[in-house]
């Protein structure tokens, strides 16, 4: 390419610089054409960020509702295990108070039998005190 942008007039004969006309309008041109791009990226942008969020609420709401059927069962079945074990619990607190009632039942027997021979068991004793005290209280 030459350096030289300039031509004659053919009338005239005056030189009209090539790039002083054409200049401004392959600027325009461009101008239009990139404005044009730039508005289909923003246009594809929007789309793909309003798809992604319609995704994202999809995927919210099936979150939700797995979590929804995934917490029912568990919450059924703690439910179910805290009645079984207040059920156990109640059935071994009877056992223990059957144990407890037996050991003194016996200590006092003993104790009736053999007197002060037998060697005292604190724990048995105050036991019996506090029976002993909720009887006169009632």
């Amino acid at each position: 390419m030459s350096k030289d942008t300039t031509i004659k007039c053919p009338d005239c004969g005056s030189e009209i610089d090539v790039n002083e006309i054409l200049k401004p309008q392959i600027e325009e041109g461009l101008r239009q054409e990139f404005l044009k791009d730039k508005k289909e990226l923003e246009k594809m942008q929007a789309e793909k960020e309003e798809a992604l969020a319609k995704k994202e609420a999809e995927f919210e709401a099936k979150k939700k509702k797995e979590n929804e059927l995934f917490q029912e069962p568990l919450e059924k079945q703690a439910k179910e295990d805290k009645i079984t074990l207040a059920r156990i619990w109640k059935t071994r607190e009877k056992q223990i108070d059957k144990v407890v009632d037996n050991a003194i039942g016996m200590h006092a027997s003993i104790k009736g039998i053999a007197g002060n021979a037998i060697q005292s068991i604190p724990a048995l004793e105050m036991v019996e005190e506090l029976e002993e005290e909720s009887k006169e209280i009632l």
